[in-house]
């Protein structure tokens, strides 16, 4: 996490890993662009910094350590094309459980 003013910061959430003492990975790291509105300091920033990395980690179905984007996006995106599928006059399955 990088902090380079009051209003954004900058999240890595894949790279070295210092555990392991390596980069598990064959692409560059782009970091998300963290804004906070209105009058927030950095506790606040890295509070969401904390959960969104959190959120990188969360794919149990992954050999990854952990992956670019939170499970959230991940998923929806691969949920997605799957909702275009179900035709018109059907109604899609609500629960979660059916696009794992």
């Amino acid at each position: 996490m990088c902090f380079l003013n009051g209003a954004a910061q900058y999240l890595y959430t894949t790279g070295f890993v210092e555990d392991w003492g390596t980069y598990p990975g064959p692409h560059i790291p782009s970091p998300y662009r963290v804004v906070i509105a209105g009058d927030r300091d950095h506790t606040d920033a890295r509070r969401v910094c904390e959960e969104t990395l959190g959120l990188t980690k969360m794919n149990w179905n992954s050999a990854m350590i952990g992956g670019r984007n939170p499970i959230t996006l991940e998923m929806a995106s691969k949920v997605g094309p799957i909702m275009a599928e179900v035709p018109e006059e059907q109604r899609p399955e609500m629960s979660f459980r059916y696009y794992m």
